[in-house]
């Protein structure tokens, strides 16, 4: 019922936002069509600039065009005006047309905003437009420097400008509400520097200004507009005051806000300084245009002012400035998400129920959060004690698998020596028999008799006593049967998996079923000693991978081209035959190691005896399989264990 009565709170409360006007929308005149009634700013050249309309040509080819040359198409913004650097601006342009020809070079008025790179080669604009064209492969080749700005990193900047009698305005949280006047939504020192600034103050950038005044790029005309009081405060170019005092315009009745120091030319600024007008290429300039332009531009001699043209490092703080307020490159974040919902309609969410609805939320989500932390705290600790119980369970069954196989060579070399002498006793002992039976002393002959069937009796006991050895050894009675031989593998790679804590051994089949006779216990004694050998080998590699492959005859793909080959089956028909393949990614053996693979009882490790592959000949041996090691490319070993092609046969058969 909580949740039912929080909803429906939620839902009146959207419905009333959405129906009514929020507070503070953005109006927006723009005066930038009617300000330019007079040149005392600026000159014919800077003027047709202004008055160029947007995709316009500004400076056309000259003569014929030479088609052995590029052609090249340059874009420029208009600039607000006026500006110190608007001088170095027609001097660039004319050095660049002389560079690649009059009649292969042309001009247009751009609009600051998306670049078309397909017929555009160099583009001169602020570093804010620069940075904005990144997305399209923008390549900044020269920045703007001069006498009073040296540094080409840090020389544009804004300044807050209000009327001095405003004793209301005294710092930036006073403009919050208030209107402003800017030359252009894009502008780069006269809007979005400062507006940079309102932003790093913790203020919304998008609604602390209550109405917006367009200047069309005349930034003269914000003086005016402070003068009559149509605006409370204008953001305009660090230096501008300074520039306008100079050329006699009485800047007494205004101040600046925020000031935060004064720049190297003694100007104050409201704002840090960016990278200055910057020429930059599109991809669609080769890469021989592209020098040929920045080596043209930087050899530009210097007015008398200074300016010219060098070469910025950092424009990192003007990409901090577009994601700061979420503009250009960064203009996703701008995405509708509830957060901003709330942000914007906070009013009226807050008067139909944002403390109920705040207070709900918490309650639920702090009891969810901890309810499944908790459920994940049992999990991991009921996943580390199984993954305890299985590992100590896989290492026991690893031991008693070791001890098996050694038992059970034991027993087998037991088996081995003594029969033969037990054999010879019986027989021994049946002769005498003989002879007694033959003999006419039944006193003396049925002594004989009771002596030497005593002796036959304990032979037949000797020779059971080492047959229950070998079948104790084994764990059962001695017996062979049709096996899965992947289902076997899969219980030895198990094991091993669980006993060392190493998961990287991959297991590749190409036959779905595989089958043979034999002893299970044989096979994963014989797979959990070669894998044990494998994975010993591979710890020492820098990403250690053992692969074990499951097939019938020749059927692997992967096989590596051997370099050596050992103990090949004499009998053909072995490469036909179900095979075990298993490979390391160990260090590469020298003759001498790969040699001792060869050598019953011989072992690489300093501390072994050798008797885990011979065990594992032993019991290979004893299937009639065979035994095969190859050296891998580049380095490691291949182990391949060749069972007979006949033994499913003869087993049936018996």
């Amino acid at each position: 019922m909580k949740r039912l009565s929080a909803s429906l709170i939620i839902f009146c409360a959207l419905f009333i936002s959405l129906t009514c006007e929020g507070k503070g929308q953005e109006k927006i005149e723009n005066s930038g069509s009617t300000l330019f009634t007079s040149t005392e700013q600026t000159d014919s050249k800077n003027l047709k600039l202004i008055q160029t309309p947007i995709g316009s040509t500004i400076i056309s080819p000259e003569g014929p065009q030479d088609k052995s040359k590029p052609f090249i198409r340059m874009a420029i913004t208009k600039f607000a005006l006026p500006n110190d650097n608007s001088a170095l601006l027609w001097r660039t342009l004319e050095k660049l047309r002389d560079e690649f020809g009059r009649g292969n070079f042309e001009a247009y008025v751009y609009s600051g905003q998306k670049i078309d790179t397909s017929n555009t080669d160099l583009v001169l604009s602020s570093a804010g437009t620069y940075r904005r064209s990144l997305e399209k492969g923008a390549k900044d080749l020269a920045t703007v420097i001069s006498n009073k700005h040296p540094d080409p990193n840090h020389a544009e900047g804004s300044v807050f400008v209000v009327l001095k009698d405003r004793t209301d305005l005294n710092s930036l949280s006073d403009l919050k509400g208030k209107k402003v006047t800017i030359t252009g939504n894009t502008a780069f020192a006269g809007w979005l520097i400062g507006l940079n600034r309102i932003a790093c103050e913790g203020n919304d950038p998008d609604k602390f200004f209550s109405h917006k005044i367009l200047l069309g790029n005349n930034m003269p005309r914000a003086l005016e507009v402070l003068k009559n009081k149509e605006a409370d405060v204008a953001i305009l170019r660090t230096c501008f005051l300074e520039e306008s005092q100079e050329k006699g315009v009485d800047t007494s009745i205004f101040k600046v806000l925020g000031a935060i120091g004064k720049t190297s030319s003694g100007c104050i600024s409201s704002t840090k300084l960016y990278p200055n007008w910057t020429l930059f290429s599109t991809p669609h300039a080769t890469p021989e245009v592209a020098r040929r332009a920045t080596l043209s531009v930087l050899a530009m001699e210097p007015d008398r002012e200074g300016r010219r043209w060098g070469v910025a490092s950092d424009f990192s703080e003007v990409d901090q400035i577009y994601q700061n307020l979420k503009l250009g490159p960064y203009e996703y974040l701008r995405e509708w998400t509830w957060k901003r919902i709330w942000a914007e309609r906070s009013e009226l969410i807050v008067l139909l129920g944002c403390l109920l609805f705040g207070f709900l939320i918490h309650t639920f989500r702090t009891s969810y959060l901890l309810k499944k932390r908790t459920i994940e705290l049992h999990e991991q600790e009921q996943a580390r004690l199984k993954e305890k119980a299985q590992r100590h369970e896989a290492q026991k069954r690893i031991l008693l698998l070791q001890k098996t196989g050694a038992v059970g060579q034991i027993s087998t070399i037991i088996a081995h020596e003594l029969r033969q002498p037990l054999g010879a006793i019986v027989n021994y002992s049946l002769g005498l028999l003989r002879i007694v039976e033959k003999a006419g002393n039944l006193s003396q002959a049925n002594t004989l008799l009771k002596g030497l069937k005593k002796i036959q009796e304990e032979a037949y006991s000797a020779d059971r006593i080492v047959s229950k050895v070998r079948e104790y050894a084994k764990g059962q009675k001695t017996g062979r049967e049709l096996l899965d031989l992947c289902s076997v593998v899969d219980k030895a790679v198990y094991a091993i998996q669980k006993a060392t804590d190493i998961s990287n051994i991959r297991i590749k089949t190409n036959e779905v079923n595989i089958k043979i006779f034999a002893d299970p216990l044989e096979i994963e004694l014989i797979v959990v000693n070669l894998l044990k050998n494998a994975v010993e080998a591979a710890t020492s590699s820098q990403n250690p991978e053992v692969e074990i492959v499951i097939c019938n005859g020749n059927a692997d793909p992967d096989t590596s081209s051997p370099e050596n080959i050992t103990s090949s089956p004499e009998d053909s028909s072995l490469h036909i035959s179900p095979r075990i393949i298993i490979r390391d990614n160990g260090p590469r053996l020298t003759d001498e190691q790969f040699e001792a693979l060869n050598t019953p009882l011989s072992s690489m490790k300093p501390e072994g005896l050798g008797l885990g592959l011979a065990i594992v000949r032993g019991l290979i041996e004893n299937l009639g399989a065979v035994i095969e090691f190859k050296r891998s490319v580049p380095h490691g070993i291949e182990v391949s264990v060749i069972f007979p092609k006949t033994s499913l046969a003869n087993y049936i058969k018996a």
